[in-house]
């Protein structure tokens, strides 16, 4: 076989498989991992969004990575939230080493009431080949009659 034809092969099998253009994918919340429940309170998946009641509780989303050898992480980041509480709404996006180690964290957050997003825009710009991201919400609970906390709805990234 030529050298020509072994770099095409290896060109046209390889490189879809790590990605070359930019990857934008969305994530219904219900993905999202219940981490800490402060008091074991129960907490709502309906839909795609997830919620709380009574109190405040932490949810992790890992995301999807396609771009498996990127090393500057992120193109774009969004967590579209609905606040009923007037709080403050905090989240990190972080992403992680191949071995968990963090290799770096980024926190928003958000006072905003109704349907909103927290966006980290293109701040998560370092990662780690074969490593991972994630985001962490503290999600607010009402407390008293209320019976709805804040909302994840949905989560929106781009791979570099």
């Amino acid at each position: 076989m030529k050298p020509s034809a072994i770099y095409t092969l290896l060109f046209t099998c390889l490189v879809p498989a790590v990605g070359l253009a930019a990857d934008a994918k969305r994530m219904p919340a219900n993905a999202c991992l219940l981490e800490y429940d402060s008091q074991n309170q129960n907490y709502d998946r309906g839909g795609a969004r997830i919620g709380t009641h009574d109190t405040t509780q932490v949810f992790t989303c890992p995301l999807i990575r396609s771009n498996v050898l990127n090393l500057n992480g992120l193109a774009a980041l969004r967590m579209n939230v609905y606040k009923f509480v007037s709080t403050d709404f905090v989240c990190y996006a972080h992403s992680f080493d191949t071995f968990g180690s963090l290799i770096k964290a980024v926190v928003r957050d958000t006072t905003t009431t109704g349907l909103t997003a927290v966006d980290w825009g293109t701040s998560l710009n370092q990662s780690g080949p074969w490593g991972t991201y994630g985001v962490t919400c503290y999600v607010v609970g009402a407390g008293g009659s209320n019976p709805w906390g804040d909302e994840l709805e949905s989560l929106d990234y781009t791979e570099y």
